[in-house]
């Protein structure tokens, strides 16, 4: 068990017969079981309950939720034991960024919703080059949906403190989704020390979003 690791995440794992993957990737659930890293292991022939693969919106097997983390497809012991842990620990960042690679945006909505602490830990991640491109767009489409609200406006010093950063993208990024912010005197003189950007293009962005709070 990792030191990190505040509860054992449920598993739930669908299998069907003929599947080739099916047994090796039960056999590592299993034994995860059994060490304790998983609280409890769920298995269900969808041949006798395709109800269950119609509920969760997957025919392919195996398939599997670990904690709310969903994959499907073969993966070594290796991958389910490190997901496991993700799942395990309180970094539910790596949850919000996992639905928005699979294509899961309301659901990382309704997660963040009323969550203002993680959606700072969500925004935090802007600077960081690895991020990948489906996930920088959907934390843009979090922050348009939140748009006005006291979640988003919880996150109001970070943005401003990502505006003045030496990171190109991450100014950038922050001068944009400050324009979806309530708009404070302190956010008003960070846009409009932005819009006198030399680039041209963050000068651009900045005076967007200050026309954008000028609508509202």
């Amino acid at each position: 068990m990792t030191n990190n690791q505040v509860n054992p995440p449920d598993v739930l794992l669908l299998i069907a017969p003929g599947c080739p993957h099916c047994p090796a990737v039960m056999q590592s659930l299993s034994n995860l079981l059994k060490e304790g890293v998983i609280g409890r292991l769920e298995i269900v022939n969808i041949a006798p309950h395709p109800e269950v693969a119609d509920k969760v919106g997957t025919r392919s097997v195996p398939w599997m939720r670990i904690g709310e983390v969903e994959l499907s497809g073969a993966h070594t012991p290796e991958e389910i034991r490190e997901w496991v842990d993700r799942s395990s620990t309180s970094d539910t960042s790596e949850v919000i960024s996992h639905l928005l690679e699979t294509n899961r945006l309301e659901q990382a909505i309704e997660k963040l919703r009323n969550n203002s602490e993680l959606l700072r830990t969500v925004i935090a991640r802007l600077p960081e080059e690895e991020v990948p491109f489906s996930v920088r767009i959907g934390i843009g489409a979090i922050i348009e949906e939140l748009a006005h609200t006291d979640t988003l406006e919880a996150s109001v010093p970070l943005l401003l403190e990502l505006a003045a950063s030496d990171n190109r993208q991450a100014r950038s990024d922050a001068a944009h989704y400050l324009g979806f912010t309530k708009g404070t005197a302190t956010v008003v003189e960070a846009l409009k020390k932005l819009g006198s950007d030399s680039d041209m293009g963050m000068s651009k962005i900045a005076l967007e979003s200050l026309e954008a709070l000028e609508q509202q």
